[in-house]
């Protein structure tokens, strides 16, 4: 009997391991959901086949060409808008559905179309912070105020929110940086842009740098 029992200990130590971790924040994310579906960015199982529709059947029967990367996204005059920056890592050509995403755009979504901890469109600065920064998270905020840090967003929210709010666009909207740590140098960013107080436009990505 206790040779059982101290097996069971064992096999249930690193599940209990895993859970302290991840009630403490310390574990940063790599999955967000879609229309309710778990999606992955950049690690294992982050293919574009693994997406909820209409994502995985864009651009069926294309390939993208070996160590290549591609672009897809909707029309812009739809809500929400989204785009997704794929790469192909293998030798040979692949078919988009079997590119890694590594990166992942919405603008103009409802409550639920993107999720990401918890942060989703339509809630207030003060409510994201609350889902992402507390005493025992490693996750950084930086806000920024005319220059944005992403040019490929910043692209799109020009092209986008120019014509919804005028010339003066940058002056209405909140740029908002969540940054979690991902080991070996690797980074989440969690970009959230936020028009009248309220999460307009959500985008995803990891990156790897040395931060100084």
């Amino acid at each position: 009997m206790k040779s059982k029992k101290w097996i069971f200990i064992l096999c249930a130590l690193p599940v209990l391991i895993i859970l302290i971790y991840a009630c403490q924040g310390d574990i940063p994310e790599s999955v967000f959901q879609l229309n309710g579906k778990d999606c992955r960015i950049v690690t294992e199982g982050a293919k574009l086949s693994q997406y909820p529709e209409p994502y995985c059947s864009l651009k069926k029967g294309e390939t993208i060409k070996a160590n290549d990367k591609a672009e897809i996204r909707n029309d812009f005059e739809e809500r929400p808008f989204y785009k997704i920056w794929l790469r192909n890592e293998q030798e040979t050509d692949c078919a988009y559905a079997d590119a890694k995403i590594f990166k992942f755009f919405m603008l103009g979504g409802e409550p639920g179309d993107m999720v990401y901890s918890g942060i989703t469109f339509g809630q207030t600065e003060e409510e994201t912070d609350a889902l992402t920064l507390t005493e025992k998270s490693q996750i950084t905020k930086k806000c920024y105020a005319g220059s944005f840090p992403d040019s490929d967003y910043e692209a799109i929210l020009r092209t986008l929110l120019f014509k919804e709010l005028g010339e003066d666009w940058k002056d209405q909207i909140k740029w908002v940086r969540y940054e979690s740590p991902a080991g070996d140098k690797n980074y989440y960013r969690l970009e959230v842009v936020f028009v009248e107080g309220k999460v307009y436009a959500m985008g995803l990505r990891a990156v790897s740098y040395v931060r100084l």
